[in-house]
């Protein structure tokens, strides 16, 4: 079947070689199956790019191999399509064959994204006026509450947004970002994916910062999972099942650079790189907000206690920075309880500090207002 198409294809070229820049937007070289198609697409795509005359015996006399010319036009029908219409064709073909290979391997996270190419191939691509995207309006997306009002005044976190939570080592990223769910977790179902704690020491963490009450106030909208091994693939399967059993509007995954690929990169920085893309999509997928915590990069500590951090010091990867919509900096001085939390970027508001207070005996980050409140939390 493959065969048949790929011959109709390259007939079609030849004699139609205007309809090259449409099939170079679909396939590549690499989509074909038979050497023989494959290097009669290469000829007539650079006759094209050259501006030489494309016809059969031009063709024939730039292929150099005249024994199995003949085999392009043997029993070919009239190609009566245009040549996008058998590239979209071999496309899908190898696609539906690439995402069967993947899921033979256990390569989820390849076949899903053959089946998001898939769905998209043949598409238009929407082009519309000023006025008539005004009509539409703004897509409806879901906002929720941090909790930390001084914070929400400035930051909407919505449903698709992916939120970076960054800090130094040990300075609390994770309580805070607990935290935060906690404070969601009274209004919607929230989700922590953790690769580094079991869920008895998340528990118990909660346990330090808010009383039994309000655990059970929280209970069943608080959902924990750790799964095993720590990459997309298990993100992916795990907020599968929170979002269709559970409802879970807003995930946090703690935290990003312990997470890894099965397949190779050629460094550690490009491995991150793409993590932090498809998380972009795993949110766009599943209409979810992600929250993800992250680590700095060890030349903060090299310019003092007091440095507060800045986008360039964020952890092997410059694209954490564009793939995110919102990036929070957690910064508190060792021994110190003042804390900030710095807003250095976000994609639909303005950047700001944040005041939070050190609640060290519950473990927690409070308002700044709470400072002279140390029995935070108690009933």
């Amino acid at each position: 079947m493959e065969s048949q198409i790929e011959q109709s294809l390259v007939w079609r070229l030849i004699c139609h070689p205007e309809e090259t820049g449409e099939v170079s937007d679909i396939i590549s070289p690499d989509d074909f199956i038979s050497p023989l198609y494959r290097k009669t697409y290469q000829t007539t795509l650079r006759m094209v790019q050259e501006n030489k005359i494309v016809d059969l015996p031009g063709v024939y006399i730039e292929m150099g191999s005249p024994e199995n010319i003949s085999k392009i036009i043997d029993g070919v029908e009239d190609s009566l399509f245009p040549a996008g219409h058998y590239a979209q064709l071999l496309k899908q073909k190898n696609l539906e064959g690439g995402i069967l290979e993947a899921a033979q391997k256990r390569e989820y996270e390849d076949a899903q994204s053959k089946i998001t190419e898939l769905k998209h191939l043949g598409k238009s691509v929407d082009i519309e006026t000023i006025c008539q995207i005004m009509a539409k309006g703004d897509p409806k997306r879901e906002a929720y509450s941090t909790g930390y009002d001084d914070l929400d005044s400035i930051v909407t976190f919505e449903s698709t947004d992916l939120f970076v939570l960054a800090g130094k080592s040990s300075v609390g990223k994770t309580i805070m970002g607990t935290q935060i769910l906690a404070n969601m977790a009274k209004q919607i179902p929230v989700g922590l994916i953790s690769f580094e704690m079991s869920e008895i020491k998340i528990v118990k963490r909660l346990t330090y910062s808010h009383t039994m009450n309000q655990l059970n106030e929280i209970n069943s909208n608080f959902h924990i999972a750790c799964p095993i091994p720590f990459n997309l693939n298990s993100v992916r399967k795990t907020l599968k099942e929170m979002t269709s059993r559970k409802g879970v509007k807003v995930i946090m995954i703690d935290y990003l650079q312990l997470m890894q690929e099965s397949k190779e990169f050629r460094s550690r920085h490009l491995e991150v790189s793409h993590i932090i893309r498809q998380l972009k999509e795993i949110a766009k997928e599943y209409n979810v907000g992600v929250m993800v915590v992250s680590a700095l990069s060890r030349n903060i500590d090299q310019k003092g206690e007091s440095a507060k951090p800045v986008l360039g010091d964020l952890k092997e990867s410059g694209d954490i920075e564009y793939a995110s919509d919102i990036v929070c900096f957690l910064h508190r001085p060792a021994r110190e309880n003042d804390a900030e939390l710095i807003v250095a970027k976000n994609r639909n508001g303005t950047l700001g500090i944040i005041k939070l207070v050190w609640l060290k005996n519950k473990i927690t980050y409070g308002p700044y207002e709470w400072r002279e409140e140390p029995r935070y939390g108690e009933d």
